[in-house]
């Protein structure tokens, strides 16, 4: 009986991080986007978190819930680009708040110098001129 695998979260799915760039589709290395209105089903949205310093790079921590119009947004189950990442609608409004008790809903992150960074997108279908709107 042969095992699904899974896609690596950033196979066929760009990602913005904390400035226009995008990261991921054919290979886990970033490059510069030059149209910041640009919004796809393959471009998503993997937050970065202040960290703590005392965090060792490479320890993951749950950071927060993700809220959409102030609904709590249940974390991905298979967060790649043929997954269930939740997609932005125009209007949404975003907020990252502390993570509920429910582990459906935390979203990780892993320590990489003094910040954190989610494990995966969050969002899918948004632009970053659209992040910079919210305050992102």
């Amino acid at each position: 009986m042969e095992t699904a695998v899974a896609a690596p979260n950033w196979e066929k799915m760009f990602c913005w991080l904390d400035e226009p760039i995008r990261c991921g589709y054919l290979a886990s290395d970033c490059t510069v986007i030059t149209d910041p209105a640009v919004e796809s089903e393959k471009i998503g949205f993997r937050p970065m978190f202040s960290g703590d310093p005392s965090i060792p790079d490479g320890e993951r921590i749950s950071v927060a819930t993700l809220y959409l119009s102030g609904t709590p947004v249940k974390v991905p189950e298979q967060p790649d680009y043929e997954g269930d990442i939740p997609v932005f609608r125009t209007g949404d409004k975003i907020e990252f708040r502390k993570p509920l008790d429910d582990p459906e809903y935390q979203i990780t992150a892993t320590a990489v110098g003094g910040k954190l960074i989610a494990d995966y997108c969050v969002l899918r279908n948004i632009s970053w001129n659209e992040l910079k709107a919210q305050g992102f």
